[in-house]
């Protein structure tokens, strides 16, 4: 799809699939907390569920799953 964030602190990229839209997403120094809306699942790069309450988005890339491309932009300004 496309880049769905780029800023100085985090990077994204959307990806449609069959089972919705993934979003890859890492920060590029500090953590970044976010607050997934339902809907959102998150998982680490191991494919293991993240709980929404521990989501840092750090380093190492977490993969975001949602049903629309909508529902990870919004979730992914938060970061801004």
């Amino acid at each position: 799809m496309a880049v769905a964030g780029a800023t100085e602190r985090l990077r994204a990229y959307l990806f449609r699939t069959n089972q919705g839209v993934l979003a890859v997403a890492w920060a590029d120094d500090e953590p970044i907390s976010l607050q997934p809306s339902t809907g959102v699942v998150a998982k680490d790069i191991m494919g293991n569920a993240i709980e929404p309450d521990d989501l840092d988005i750090t380093r190492t890339p977490t993969y975001l799953v949602a049903e629309d491309a909508g529902t990870l932009r919004r979730l992914l300004k938060q970061a801004q």
